[in-house]
Order: C-alpha cells, then structure tokens, then sequence
C-alpha cells in the first residue's frame, strides 16, 4: 500500500479514475485479445477464436502488375515500422525503427536506400520505441511522437530529435496506452498530443509543452485513434475506436460528437488515407469476423461503407502498423496498402479498379509508401532488411 496508495491519490486528484488491479487484469487481457483473437460479432451465435501462429504463404509475383526491386538495405539489423516524412525540396527522409540491440534507434535512409544517420532517441533504457507519429505545427516546425503499444509513455522530440517532454509523466501500470497520435486540430495552431488509453482512462489531449488540456472518457477503452480530413470550416478531429467497434469522433477541446458504428460490420481498427488529392475514402477499418477471416472496409468522411475486400485471416505477432496508402500506379486513384500477416501485401486503388496481391514469404514487420520521382516506391521490413519495390500494371484492371 505504500507504494501503490500515494500513486492511486496523485492519479485521482489530477482527475483520472484509474481501477486499480482491475485495470491492469483488463489492459493484459486486451493485449492477448488484439493479437490473437477474433472479434466477434454481438449475435448471440457468434464466438472467439484463439488462433495458433499464422502460417507465410510461399512466395509468390503479383498477376496484374510488374514489380522492379530498387534497392535493398542491409544497414538495419532488424528493421520495424518504416516512416516516411517529406522534405522541403520534395525529397524523403525514410526513417526505420532497429531493434536489433534495444528500441530505442532510428536509422534514416535517403529515396535511394544509402545510409544518412542513426538516431539514438534520448530516452530511458527500459523504454521501448516501436511505433512513430509526426506531424508539421503552425510555424513550419517539425515534430516527432513514439512509444509502442500498451506502454507505458509516449516521448515527443523536436525535429533534431531532442526530448521535449514524456506523457504521462509518471507512467503507472494502470496506464497502459494503446494508441498515440499528433494532430493539427486546425492548421494555424498548435497541434497536441492524443494519447488514448486501454482501461477507464480514455484519452487525453496534451500540449506541445506535456500540459495536459482535456480528458475525455466517452470511448473509453480504447484500441486504436485515426484523424480525420478538414471539414468545411477548416477543423480535423480525432476518431477513437473502442471495444465494441463503436467511434467516437472527439474535438480539439476534448468534446465528443455522436458516436459511428459501421453496419454489419465490427471495426477493431482505424486507418486514416494519405492520399495527396481528394478521395472518396477517407478510411479505412479493418473487420475481423466470427469466423476468424478479415475485411479492409472502406469509409467515406460520413463513416459509408464504399467497398470491402477480403484479406488473409490471422494476426501480426509484432508493432507493425500494417496499412498504409499512397499514389503507387501511375495515373491511379491512389492506392491502399495491407501488410498481412501471412507476409503477403495486398494492394487496392481507392476507386476499386485495380487489386493485387503477392507474397513475400517472410514476415512482415514494416510497410511504407515513398513518393518518388511522381509516383510511389513500396517500402517492406523483413528479416532481410528494408526493401523499395516500384510497382507499374501489366493488365487491365480488375476487381477483387
């Protein structure tokens, strides 16, 4: 009690309603529940399914497209998730997460797969950096927020990848973050942090400085946070998905607006489109069914299903963020990409004109889209190393 009492009485005064070893039992739970079951519709005929490690398809070339490698690079030992950020003079700097001898190093690469910098993120030893979010403030100014999933912190550096601050603070085991991400509530001010949390915790909106401004429960507990476009009036908005596919759609001063589900379908995760121009998806949701077996849904701004594809059934064992979009096919609508967990990639225009799909035959454990030269390059994490494919079709069309 000692140890536990003066936490549990900091964390009420600040406003939080942490639920002690119940808390803790749940966010463990949800942990196991996220990477290897199956969500289940709310039918009373639905079920759970634990599934054992999911089989890599053998390695396969695509049927409708040509795939030309364009480099490889063997500088990271073992490579994680993969950003890309843009540069001022339309190049990219392709920063890689290296777990080879902690998680805590980003190893820049240029567009061509050379060697600029390794980044050893000043933070704690014990600290695991798996996942990164960025995202350009009012000023011109770059920032950078990483943490992984069910952590206990999220750090945000500058763009010279200082620490400027850890949130919360004083991380506690009942705290456990199940997802992170910076944004830009409106383009002329500043953006926040938005740390959403497994448990009765909810979400928190932080400024650039660590201060937390709001905290909002009304999706609490939960899985995954998605932004949304500018509306009209200039205002983005950050999406929250909880437990029960319900999402929960919160402003820049922690209010909540009325709550989505997507008929028919159990939404466990949110992917927000990355498209340069404007899209008919805005989203899109990953389903998984009674049966084991995945949707990728696509969403329109009012939460409308445009389509739904069918994707390889299992679950990734690692961090991976294993969606992603961009302009890949030249002259195409712009392009959704699925990293799946039997190391295949499934890739899907955003008008449903094009799919394709092929394996790698290992496991998957980064996926990017890097513009290049006009069109996109196809970054892969495996065992290997990181990869840069260019895609280019070979035939018509055709649907799934």
């Amino acid at each position: 009690m000692t140890e536990y009492l003066p936490d549990l009485l900091k964390r009420l005064i600040a406003g939080e309603n942490p639920a002690g070893e119940l808390a803790q039992m749940v966010a463990e739970e949800n942990a196991h529940y996220r990477q290897q079951l199956a969500a289940a519709q709310s039918d009373s005929s639905s079920t759970v399914l634990e599934l054992s490690e999911t089989p890599l398809a053998p390695a396969s070339n695509p049927s409708k497209m040509k795939l030309t490698k364009l480099w490889t690079s063997s500088e990271i030992g073992e490579p994680g998730n993969i950003t890309v950020v843009p540069t001022k003079d339309g190049q990219s700097r392709i920063l890689v997460h290296d777990h080879e001898t902690n998680w805590r190093t980003l190893v820049e690469l240029d567009a061509a797969g050379k060697l600029v910098a390794r980044h050893e993120l000043p933070v704690k030893d014990d600290a695991a950096i798996a996942l990164l979010k960025t995202v350009v403030d009012h000023e011109g100014r770059r920032w950078y927020a990483a943490g992984a999933k069910m952590g206990p912190q999220v750090f945000v550096f500058d763009e010279e990848f200082k620490l400027a601050f850890a949130y919360p603070d004083a991380p506690s085991r009942e705290a456990q973050i199940s997802d992170f991400a910076l944004v830009n509530f409106r383009d002329d001010a500043p953006p926040q942090l938005c740390v959403g949390f497994w448990g009765v915790i909810g979400m928190h909106g932080v400024d650039l400085s660590g201060k937390r401004q709001w905290t909002n429960r009304a999706a609490a507990p939960i899985l995954n946070m998605a932004t949304s476009p500018q509306n009209e009036a200039g205002w983005r908005q950050v999406l929250a998905v909880n437990d029960q596919g319900v999402i929960v759609p919160v402003n820049g001063f922690g209010r909540d607006d009325p709550s989505a589900k997507v008929e028919g379908y159990t939404i466990t995760q949110l992917h927000s489109a990355n498209f340069s121009h404007d899209r008919s998806s805005a989203y899109v949701g990953m389903s998984v069914q009674a049966n084991g077996n995945t949707l990728a849904v696509a969403l329109s701004p009012e939460m409308s299903v445009e389509w739904d594809v069918p994707l390889p059934a299992g679950f990734h064992r690692n961090q991976i963020q294993p969606v992603t979009s961009g302009q890949l096919i030249q002259g195409g609508a712009g392009e959704w990409v699925f990293a799946n967990a039997d190391g295949t990639i499934g890739i899907v225009s955003d008008d449903l004109s094009f799919y394709d799909s092929f394996a790698t035959g290992q496991r998957l454990s980064g996926v990017a889209v890097a513009p290049s030269g006009g069109i996109g390059m196809l970054l892969l994490s495996t065992p290997d190393g990181v990869t840069a494919w260019r895609p280019a079709p070979v035939l018509g069309p055709a649907a799934p």
